[in-house]
């Protein structure tokens, strides 16, 4: 009896211990269903849901596959692997635009919504599936603070700001650098809660045992 008491502890040790894999060439093609928020200097806001734009294969280095999120008064795109390149010109860039007369404070990004995680470690091929992430790089001033951590280096999401100022005036636009990685799946659902059961079944399969004898 002992040791199916003990089997079921370690199964629900394992359940605990289940670990997401990675998708780790992402572009803003991939990322449909992101919220991004931008809030402006007079403290007005809005929140729209990242779309995919285009995917065309014919575009060297993935420069072809693009999305993101596009009003009247801002748009927030991104083309090729998030990772970023330098092949004589940069790859893989965000561009942040602002097309109204107010600047813009802050840009927060809840990239798990639509299941993709900031990676920000550079160098280091994590044995999670991550792969090489990118700490955040800009054109412009501005801090990125990141939040929601999901696994080791991955975080579910991202706040642009400026310590109280605007991070891009009216009419203006600017350059960001930083990698996404995909959640592609996550073991703890089914996979575990098939060992749970498992080890229920067997606990409660001793137990009759132990009545009839």
């Amino acid at each position: 009896m002992k040791k199916f008491v003990l089997a079921l502890v370690v199964a629900l040790f394992a359940c605990g211990q289940a670990n997401a894999s990675f998708i780790s060439t992402v572009t803003g093609a991939d990322m449909a269903g992101m919220e991004v928020t931008v809030t402006f200097e007079d403290n007005s806001s809005e929140t729209l849901v990242w779309q995919t734009f285009t995917q065309d294969p014919s575009v060297d280095y993935l420069e072809g596959f693009s999305g993101g999120v596009q009003s009247n008064n801002w748009s927030l795109v991104q083309a090729g692997d998030s990772i970023g390149n330098f092949v004589g010109y940069p790859l893989g860039l965000w561009t942040l635009t602002n097309q109204s007369d107010q600047g813009i404070l802050s840009v927060f990004i809840n990239a798990i919504a639509g299941n993709v995680v900031f990676d920000i470690l550079f160098g280091d091929d994590s044995a999670n599936g991550s792969s090489d992430g990118r700490p955040f790089l800009a054109m412009d001033p501005m801090n990125a603070s990141f939040g929601s951590n999901y696994q080791d280096e991955t975080f579910g999401t991202m706040l642009l700001s400026n310590r109280g100022d605007v991070i891009l005036a009216g009419g203006s636009r600017t350059l960001f650098l930083v990698d996404t990685d995909k959640i592609a799946s996550d073991v703890s659902t089914p996979g575990n809660m098939g060992i749970l059961l498992l080890a229920l079944g067997s606990l409660f399969a001793a137990r009759r045992r132990t009545k009839l004898f």
